[in-house]
Order: structure tokens, then C-alpha cells, then sequence
């Protein structure tokens, strides 16, 4: 997916302070693992200036072209998805993943992360990764 990028988001409103908490967490996280797909970063950008937009708080990752996909890359997302699900038990918060085309301005929620543990199965499908 040339030019795509997976996001993985609080769904719904948090507060600045809360946000700065939650950026320091998941900064943490991107720096406590290699990632297959090295192009990881922390988002922490406030959809607008009033209290009742959404503030984007979460984690972008570099979507690799499907002919040029590393071996294993899927398991960046896995263990993604599983550690958003942890996080979201403590913290009271869901997760949203969706995949975005920044040029185009495109993006689309695909799947929900709570408390629950994460169905990876579905989550694959829906991205469209071979099993």
C-alpha cells in the first residue's frame, strides 16, 4: 500500500492532560521494541481548538508496499492491536485502527480496540494480510 499509513487512535475525546500522559506511554512503547516497519511515531494533535473536537492521540505506522512487505511485517500491528487493548483496560479509553492516505486526505476506521482481547484474525482480514 504505497503511500498508506495504518493509525491506531483514542476513539472519542480526551484532555490535554490526559493526552500528555497517554503520548509518554506510547512514546515508551515505540521505543521498547524493533519494529519490522521502521517508520513508527507517536501522534498527539488536537483536531481543533474547541473542547469537543477530537484530539488525535495514538500511534502512525508506515504501511510497506505489498510487493516490498518484510517478512513478519504483520506482527508490528499484532502486537500493536494487543498492547492497545492492555492500555485501554487502564487507562478507560478505546483505540481505533484505520488506514489513512495522507496525499489524498483519505481515512477510514477499520477496527475497534478495547479492553477485550483483540480478534488479530479479523483484524487481518480486514487489512487484507494473507494468513
Amino acid at each position: 500500500m504505497p503511500g498508506h499509513t495504518l493509525y491506531a487512535y483514542v476513539d472519542g475525546i480526551i484532555g490535554q492532560s490526559s493526552a500528555e500522559d497517554l503520548e509518554v506511554t506510547l512514546e515508551t512503547f515505540v521505543a521498547s521494541r524493533k519494529w519490522i516497519v521502521p517508520a513508527v511515531w507517536v501522534v498527539n494533535d488536537p483536531a481543533g481548538h474547541e473542547p469537543d473536537f477530537d484530539q488525535h492521540v495514538g500511534i502512525n505506522l508506515e504501511l510497506p508496499d505489498p510487493a516490498e512487505e518484510p517478512s513478519g511485517w504483520f506482527n508490528d500491528i499484532e502486537e500493536l492491536a494487543v498492547f492497545l487493548s492492555e492500555l485501554s483496560g487502564s487507562v478507560g479509553c478505546e483505540f481505533v485502527i484505520g488506514i489513512a492516505e495522507p496525499h489524498a486526505g483519505i481515512a477510514e476506521d477499520l477496527f475497534s480496540i478495547d479492553a477485550k482481547e483483540p480478534n488479530i484474525q479479523q483484524l487481518r482480514q480486514i487489512i487484507g494480510v494473507a494468513t
